[in-house]
């Protein structure tokens, strides 16, 4: 049972990791890849103030 559980894990993580990687392909121009994790001007301008 604990092995089946560990594959479960691991199957979500490599998952997640495709998305994120998507989101920064999709959305990278002049502010490059902080608007691509971000994909939101409002946390990009936080972002850039601190």
């Amino acid at each position: 049972m604990k092995k089946k559980r560990r594959k479960k894990k691991e199957k979500k993580k490599k998952k997640k990791k495709e998305k994120k990687k998507k989101k920064k392909g999709r959305k990278t121009g002049r502010r490059g890849w902080k608007e691509g994790w971000m994909s939101t001007t409002i946390t990009t301008r936080v972002y850039y103030q601190h």
